[in-house]
């Protein structure tokens, strides 16, 4: 029998802002990416589509820009924003 304190991976669950935070920095990196250089939009998509259905919806979409532009999306383009609300 192996003791509690010497095992090697915790029995505790991990919270979801640390579970999500390598997805947030992997998004980021993509779209900074793309911003740049105007390639990787499939790979973007792929981070953006995270249930794989080959399509993104204004809910997903709205989520990925609220975690990855540096300002309010709300504020920095609102025609967009408020087609992405309809």
């Amino acid at each position: 029998i192996i003791p509690s304190s010497s095992l090697l991976f915790s029995t505790q669950p991990i919270p979801e802002d640390e579970k999500s935070k390598p997805l947030k920095d992997v998004r980021k990196q993509l779209w900074n990416f793309y911003l740049s250089t105007g390639r990787g939009s499939n790979a973007l998509f792929e981070a953006i589509d995270l249930n794989e259905r080959g399509e993104i919806h204004p809910s997903e979409l709205k989520a990925f820009m609220e975690e990855v532009l540096h300002e309010d999306p709300k504020e920095l383009m609102p025609y967009a924003w408020n087609i992405l609300e309809l």
